[in-house]
């Protein structure tokens, strides 16, 4: 039904949003190198969830989304904080409601979002109900984890250009690959209700005896710097050994892969749907950007990036 979450390694031919200068980032290098501070949420962060934004919902639904990258911004700003339990008054959760009532208007007239809406029908469920939950999905999930890993990749990448541009430009998935390691888009936060007494021995020797019924939390992507699989966790090298072992879509990597549809098998039962939409437009975005940083005279040898493709 959203034929754009199937499997494909095929670059992303970016859409570029208007005004958007890959350029106009390069220059702010300096300032990216402090964004933990005054730039965290601003304007440079802002060009890179625009066009990963900008680009999730062209590929996903077919539409163009343009008009509403400034909600969209503020519908994240509001959002993330609220999923690690950060308040949300009630005058947010309406502005919430009325940026996702405007992005869902958009896509429902759309072709892709009239088929789905139309297949869902036939089904016997509520077909717009379903589609705004798949918007729901995408603007929290597709926007903002994706979005979260190209541009924690660049505030990495700008930290040393010189390596890691080349680096990049090599082997742009494995580099992103690796990057989601590191800068994992799906966190991974799984609830678990116990049915009966168990016994966890972990590798650094503490036992954990969770009772039947006892209610826990776990953190997937915490695995990702798991020394028996990583040799040299916290260490950046694309192509490492088991780096497809990764879970930041919630499933190994390998695993997903070798599975018919994005709906899982036996092999990955617990894999982000959008896993490959979503490596794909970071890659494009991040070579977006690392083109600027070349362009800028900031690294490299001034060859377009592999990974981005589409107008500058």
């Amino acid at each position: 039904m959203l034929p754009a979450l199937n499997y494909t390694d095929e670059p992303v031919k970016l859409k570029i949003p208007n005004g958007e200068n890959a350029k106009a980032f390069a220059h702010g290098v300096g300032l990216v190198e402090s964004l933990v501070g005054p730039m965290l949420g601003g304007k440079l962060k802002k060009q890179v969830f625009d066009l990963v934004g900008l680009n999730i919902f062209q590929q996903l639904f077919g539409v163009d989304i343009s008009e509403h990258l400034d909600d969209h911004f503020e519908y994240d700003k509001t959002f993330a904080p609220g999923v690690i339990g950060v308040p949300v008054m009630g005058f947010q959760g309406k502005r919430l409601k009325d940026i996702r009532a405007k992005i869902f208007a958009r896509i429902k007239v759309g072709d892709i979002g009239r088929a789905f809406i139309k297949e869902a029908e036939k089904r016997g469920w509520d077909g717009e109900t379903r589609l705004n939950e798949m918007v729901w999905i995408a603007m929290f999930a597709g926007y903002g984890g994706t979005g979260n890993l190209a541009y924690e990749t660049l505030k990495f990448i700008v930290k040393d250009p010189e390596t890691y541009v080349p680096l990049y430009k090599k082997d742009p998935r494995a580099f992103m690959i690796e990057a989601a390691r590191h800068f994992p888009p799906v966190g991974g936060m799984n609830p678990v209700a116990y049915r009966e007494d168990t016994t966890h021995t972990l590798a650094n020797g503490v036992i954990l005896t969770p009772k039947a019924g006892d209610l826990a939390l776990t953190l997937s992507s915490g695995a990702n710097m798991d020394p028996q699989v990583f040799k040299e966790p916290h260490a950046f090298i694309p192509n490492r050994p088991n780096g497809m072992k990764l879970l930041s879509w919630n499933n190994e990597l390998d695993a997903f892969m070798s599975c018919d549809s994005v709906a899982g098998c036996p092999a990955a039962p617990r894999g982000c749907p959008g896993t490959w939409l979503s490596l794909r437009v970071a890659t494009a975005a991040v070579g977006f950007f690392v083109d600027g940083l070349v362009e800028a005279g900031k690294a490299g040898n001034g060859e377009k990036s592999k990974g981005a493709s589409g107008e500058l």
